[in-house]
């Protein structure tokens, strides 16, 4: 069972005390990813500190104040904001380029070419049905009404398919949203189809009993992030590297 996070409260007076330079990231899920940047800051000591959701995060933020004398940046999923803009009160928040951490890591990455040819086709077919049901839930944002983007890709599309699950169709009453939003988002799927979704629809090619290799989520996570000199993680690390050193006490002498 996991631990409950910190509060706000609690997050704070760590901030206040803390004497390392500190990331607030949205959650645990990605730490792997996170430490792998962390790791990278050369120059600086910096620990990352999951917050429990982007929500905390923002309320964190909002009180920054009150240890800014710290050494402290934000680190944040764009989320639904991609696809409209991040309210300007939270300009100094280091945000992703796409929906997720997940997305810009994917996008900038080799990891489609673990595909082979027939996998691919299938992979396509899964994206397109993935995009149709993310646009449906996107112009339900856009038009106020309830919102349900966590459900996994087996839900939405059933293992030995390729087709919508009668709890897509039935339950949520899954219509054709327009088809400017749609190919907008299968067309830019690597940074604008949710980046769990993305991850889900690839692993569930790459972990088919049987096949010479099997990746799972977190493998095919890491291999993204670290097979290759990564321009998404490059550019996170420079802007937080940037906000860090905004506060970091000048280096002793030897």
């Amino acid at each position: 069972m996991p631990l409950p996070s910190a509060t706000v409260d609690e997050l704070v007076e760590s901030l206040k005390r803390t004497s390392l330079a500190t990331v607030i990231v949205e959650g645990p899920e990605d730490v792997a990813v996170y430490r792998h940047i962390e790791s990278l800051m050369r120059g600086i000591r910096a620990d990352v500190l999951p917050c429990g959701g982007r929500t905390i995060l923002l309320d964190v933020f909002k009180r920054r104040s009150e240890f800014q004398a710290k050494s402290v940046a934000f680190l944040s999923d764009k989320d639904m904001w991609l696809f409209s803009s991040v309210p300007p009160e939270y300009a100094e928040i280091v945000w992703t380029e796409g929906y997720s951490i997940e997305n810009d890591l994917y996008h900038d990455s080799d990891i489609e070419r673990l595909m082979t040819t027939e996998e691919t086709s299938e992979f396509r077919s899964l994206i397109d049905l993935a995009s149709r049901w993310f646009a449906f839930q996107l112009e339900n944002h856009r038009c106020g009404r309830d919102v349900n983007i966590a459900l996994h890709i087996s839900a939405i599309v059933p293992q030995g398919t390729l087709d919508f699950s009668p709890l897509v169709r039935d339950k949520f009453q899954y219509t054709e949203p327009p088809e400017a939003t749609c190919s907008d988002i299968r067309k830019n799927y690597t940074r604008k189809l949710r980046g769990h979704l993305l991850l889900q629809a690839l692993v569930r090619i790459l972990s088919v009993a049987g096949r010479g290799s099997t990746y799972g989520y977190h493998n095919v996570l890491e291999l993204c992030a670290k097979v290759r000199n990564h321009p998404g993680v490059n550019r996170l690390i420079t802007e937080l590297t940037a906000k860090l050193t905004q506060n970091l006490p000048p280096s002793k002498s030897a």
